[in-house]
């Protein structure tokens, strides 16, 4: 018998050694499954944490955005309204016949005390919406026979989230100057 190191003999024994090629084969087969059931679940669960992170920036962009463009908005729209100038649904020269008049309004029309207002008369109105909400729309003129457009809504948050409640804001749109305010719990713009 020939003497080999233990090394020698230890790689010589292990060499000659074969698994039976059923055995591994199933053990193969049983291994991708199981690395397949894991790289599955890991796929779902990074998928499903990928979507809630999309859909919660997608909602937090979206805010921002409104809440951002919100005080651009409505001065466009009370704008738009006012180039329009759709024809009188109501002839009116007070608050008090208009309130008569406008049944589908669910607050009062009341003068104002802002001082934009001073010298204007109540020549009729109309119902119009701002931000989705019914409003009134009150034509007032000046001694000259200028037009002015005076609006009376309900505030609501993104009405509010309009304002700057500190004083009147003031914008310039479509070449229209347009002033808004808050007075208890309505809000009102002006078109001139």
């Amino acid at each position: 018998m020939k003497k080999q190191s233990l090394k020698q003999h230890s790689n010589d024994y292990y060499q000659s050694q074969q698994l039976n090629q059923k055995k591994l084969d199933r053990l193969i087969e049983l291994s991708d499954s199981i690395v397949s059931e894991k790289s599955n679940k890991v796929n779902w669960y990074t998928i499903a944490a990928a979507l809630i992170v999309t859909v919660a920036l997608i909602f937090t962009a979206q805010q921002f955005k409104t809440s951002n463009n919100i005080s651009q908005l409505v001065p466009q729209e009370i704008a738009l309204n006012h180039s329009k100038q759709l024809a009188l649904e109501f002839k009116a020269d007070s608050y008090q016949s208009l309130n008569s008049m406008m049944h589908k309004l669910d607050f009062k029309l009341f003068p104002s005390t802002n001082t934009h207002l001073k010298g204007l008369n109540i020549v009729g109105g109309r119902y119009c919406s701002i931000q989705g909400n019914l409003a009134a729309q009150i034509r007032l003129t000046d001694q000259n026979g200028k037009l002015y457009t005076l609006y009376q809504t309900p505030l609501t948050s993104a009405l509010t989230a309009a304002l700057n409640t500190e004083k009147t804001d003031t914008y310039l749109a479509d070449s229209i100057e347009i002033s808004q305010w808050q007075e208890n719990t309505l809000f009102f713009g002006l078109a001139r």
